[in-house]
């Protein structure tokens, strides 16, 4: 296999994501609304989740606090993951005056101006192509982090700014549809030390984490086909999930779902140690 980051290595990611119908921009954040031809549906709530707040006033500060109107004022903008369920960076940024904003997302709606999977973004808009870019709360959610982070980083200039915030180890499990990956300090030190990292802060309220970097002149990507992350689904950390671990994550969820409320009456007619075990599975794949 030929080294991270080669455009061979990037095709072969790009295609499986595709293969696994997998998107690569907020997991379908508005798709159910954008099927059905209205916009004021809430997709969690539809497919029967519990309502996250997607971009919280936390994450909506750091936007604010890290990037100003010398960042942004005449420069290109791209927001990755951009449909705006309760607020979002282009309210914060676009006021400043960019002589160009772009919200990508893969489904229409709100605040989204171009509809685009994140693995096809270098094909749609070439490398170096924006003086700031900007993730809020996409990143968990995406199978093929490596290649998504790859784009994110592509798609900066030299000298250009990039923020990002996704979640940390004990933010429970959010599917919109899909939810992946917990990142931590170390996970974003080790994963950007190939950008000039000017802000790292953690949420400790909500589990999350905050990047702001920027990319060098002499900008070398760094190779992280061996990093393992945490995953929700697996409860531990992985270089990639197989097939089989969402599949199992998926089932174990709707079994769960019908079983788990009687365990405590009907519980005690099983073996103590089965219905430890059966309670600590579903417990875990139903933390949402």
């Amino acid at each position: 296999m030929a080294f991270f980051g080669s455009s061979a290595w990037l095709e072969h990611r790009r295609h499986r994501a595709q293969d696994h119908d997998l998107t690569g921009s907020r997991s379908c954040r508005g798709i159910l609304a954008a099927q059905r031809g209205i916009r004021s549906i809430d997709p969690l709530q539809h497919a029967g989740y519990r309502r996250w707040n997607m971009c919280d006033h936390l994450c909506l500060d750091f936007v604010r606090s890290s990037l100003t109107g010398v960042d942004v004022a005449g420069k290109s903008v791209i927001e990755v993951g951009s449909y705006d369920v309760n607020g979002s960076a282009r309210s914060i940024l676009q006021p400043m005056g960019p002589s160009r904003y772009v919200g990508v997302d893969i489904a229409p709606g709100p605040g989204v101006d171009i509809v685009c999977n994140a693995e096809n973004l270098i094909e749609k808009f070439g490398q170096s192509s924006f003086d700031v870019v900007v993730s809020t709360e996409m990143l968990e959610h995406v199978y093929e982090w490596r290649l998504v982070v790859s784009t994110l980083k592509r798609l900066l200039k030299p000298g250009g700014s990039l923020l990002i915030t996704t979640r940390r180890i004990g933010f429970d499990f959010h599917g919109y549809p899909h939810d992946y990956w917990r990142f931590e300090r170390d996970d974003f030190q080790r994963i950007f030390s190939d950008l000039e990292i000017r802000r790292l802060e953690c949420d400790d309220t909500n589990h999350g984490i905050f990047l702001l970097a920027q990319r060098p002149e002499a900008f070398t990507e760094s190779d992280l086909s061996s990093h393992e992350l945490y995953s929700i689904l697996s409860g531990k950390r992985e270089r990639e999930l197989e097939n089989w671990e969402i599949k199992f994550f998926t089932a174990s969820r709707r079994v769960g779902e019908v079983i788990y409320p009687y365990l405590g009456r009907y519980g005690n007619l099983l073996p103590p140690v089965l219905r430890k075990s059966v309670k600590k599975v579903f417990a875990r794949h139903l933390r949402a």
